[in-house]
């Protein structure tokens, strides 16, 4: 329904389309039953993939239909799945770990340079969706990530703030990890 509203905003079809919409969409793109049980299921998928580019080729790019406001972690996952289906994708972890090495030195040299605001935003969103890149290709939701380590921060942190709470003096960087480390041993 979320998505349906923004295609409503977006003026590209109404939630009483979208039924209809799918159904053609998957009439379309499906092999029928027949050609179905004389093929593998990667071959269907081949074959539903094909169509569906077939179905796009006016399209001046494939990421012309990569809905722009949702949410950049889903955002960066689609665009990236998409420029992988034409070809263009690092061809095997190392060089994606090559990446993100290249783009968390240049989040510390904008650092250290003292770089304005909006580079030092540039980078960090290069390092993030280079992480993206290693999610998607792990086939690992990197919203659905992001929110468990949210949850496993928020239950650590608690714990050391309990800690905090019962001391009477400010206590130090390292104390407080060593109720970190602590709530990390008990999970």
């Amino acid at each position: 329904m979320f998505y349906a509203q923004i295609a409503k905003e977006e003026e590209q079809f109404s939630f009483d389309d979208l039924p209809l919409e799918m159904l053609t969409k998957h009439e379309e793109r499906m092999p029928t039953a027949q050609a179905r049980s004389q093929m593998t299921a990667d071959e269907v998928n081949d074959l539903w993939e094909a169509r569906k580019r077939e179905k796009h080729c006016d399209k001046q790019s494939v990421l012309d239909d990569v809905i722009q406001t949702l949410p950049a972690l889903q955002r960066a996952y689609k665009i990236q799945s998409r420029a992988s289906s034409i070809g263009f994708d690092w061809p095997d972890f190392e060089y994606i770990f090559e990446k993100l090495e290249e783009e968390s030195h240049e989040v510390q040299d904008a650092m250290h340079k003292q770089a304005p605001h909006e580079t030092l935003t540039a980078e960090i969103g290069d390092l993030i969706f280079t992480c993206v890149n290693i999610a998607r290709r792990l086939d690992v939701d990197p919203e659905y990530a992001l929110r468990k380590t949210c949850e496993k921060f928020d239950r650590r942190f608690r714990h050391v703030e309990r800690y905090m709470r019962a001391s009477d003096d400010k206590l130090s960087f390292d104390k407080l990890l060593t109720y970190w480390d602590e709530a990390k041993t008990r999970e």
